[in-house]
């Protein structure tokens, strides 16, 4: 704007007053929000159910909540894709905290499958069959254990202002999911995956209510981490969500390569807009690649066991096209008198048959860029239509940093 702020730091300091820390106002709803929650589970075992991955957001937040003297039931979901170091925080934090932690192992087969179909789809959100089980299995938890309350990781001051790019396709979208299954999956069965109703994935669990701990304390990521190596012995795993190895290969390798986006842009700009980095530290470390050469070749050969045809496919693998789904196509699909509401939200983008390839060429109002390589289409979106930017050619599939509604720094 003529202030010179981007729309990622506009969204920051909207949530940050929204939602954010407020001195002595945030300390007095902590208080009483933890006097609620003590006061309606004396009939259960646990206070409260916390999702833990290894990261220093949920380890820090089961470091918090023990203080603040709640019976804790932490759930880890094995996804198949832990590394060691996450493994090692897990236990040291539990063993030291005294907290009764129960593991979710997803049935790898079947995870295999999903997140091949997913690298075959040519979406650019590869963590979907991730996420969505992660947030599925512990509101089950939570059901299965009679607990009325979910300590959430998500938090503002690190978190505050999600990159445009990572808005396109939702992890909560089960049908999303079914669609990129049946047209690039290979048939078997995914009745071992937990997929999370409508009305789950929206509004939650009846009487199970969702709690954003770190909002209601003056969260540093660099202060939370000094806390968790003193007092736990905890490890760091070299990037934001890399306890995950696939993570670790989507974020460093798959979404730069292919379209050009590092998402550490809109991680660092959040630790920028909370004081603990300046602009100039988060565009140094920016000019660093996500990860060192040998620890991508590392990382690439670790998950392309997901997929060996990753390396036998090698280029084409790189260009796929990314397609529609009769959900999201131009002409609305079949979904009636829902045409308007996805009109007015985001499209949702997914796998669709060739037929749909020559109406995206030719249709205006779905503008693309070529981001995969030499003439695949990427279709992006950033809101609706009319405010989408227009199409543009990207020389060795990278886009034009001067162009586009990136974030700052």
């Amino acid at each position: 704007d003529e202030n010179g702020l981007c729309s990622a730091c506009k969204q920051y300091m909207h949530n940050r007053e929204l939602s954010g820390y407020h001195p002595g106002e945030s300390e007095k709803k902590l208080q009483e929000t933890v006097a609620m929650m003590k006061e309606n589970s004396k009939d259960s075992d646990y206070d409260c159910v916390l999702g833990i991955s290894g990261g220093v957001d949920s380890a820090y937040m089961a470091y918090l909540a023990h203080q603040l003297g709640l019976r804790v039931l932490a759930v880890h979901v094995d996804s198949g894709w832990n590394s060691e170091v996450a493994v090692r925080n897990i236990e040291k934090m539990c063993e030291k905290l005294n907290i009764q932690l129960h593991t979710y192992v997803m049935d790898w087969p079947t995870m295999k499958e999903l997140t091949r179909a997913f690298m075959l789809s040519g979406l650019a959100n590869l963590d979907v069959p991730q996420d969505h089980l992660f947030a599925s299995v512990v509101p089950m938890m939570a059901k299965k254990y009679h607990v009325k309350y979910i300590l959430n990781g998500a938090n503002v001051a690190t978190e505050g202002s999600m990159a445009p790019f990572s808005q396109q396709h939702t992890y909560r979208d089960s049908w999303h999911i079914k669609s990129v299954y049946r047209k690039c999956g290979r048939g078997k069965s995914l009745k071992k995956y937990p997929l999370m109703s409508f009305r789950q994935a929206w509004f939650g669990l009846p009487g199970v209510q969702q709690i954003n701990l770190l909002n209601y304390v003056p969260y540093s990521k660099k202060e939370a981490m000094a806390t968790l190596e003193r007092e736990f012995g905890w490890e760091y795993y070299g990037g934001k969500h890399f306890e995950s190895r696939f993570t670790k290969y989507f974020q460093s390798v798959y979404l730069p390569r292919k379209f050009g986006y590092d998402k550490r842009r809109s991680h660092l700009s959040c630790l920028v807009l909370n004081g603990e980095m300046t602009r100039e530290e988060a565009l140094a470390e920016l000019a660093k690649p996500p990860i060192p050469w040998n620890s991508k070749r590392k990382t690439r050969n670790t998950s392309s066991k997901s997929w060996r045809s990753t390396r036998r496919n090698g280029r084409k693998f790189w260009t796929l096209r990314l397609r529609l789904t009769a959900r999201t196509s131009p002409k609305w699909g079949c979904f009636g008198w829902h045409k308007k509401f996805w009109a007015r939200t985001s499209w949702k983008t997914s796998v669709r048959s060739s037929r749909a390839e020559s109406n995206f060429n030719t249709n205006k109002r779905a503008p693309s860029r070529f981001c995969a390589g030499e003439g695949a289409r990427l279709f992006i979106p950033f809101g609706p239509p009319a405010l989408r930017a227009p199409a543009e050619t990207v020389v060795l599939g990278r886009p034009d940093p001067g162009s586009g509604p990136w974030p700052c720094p």
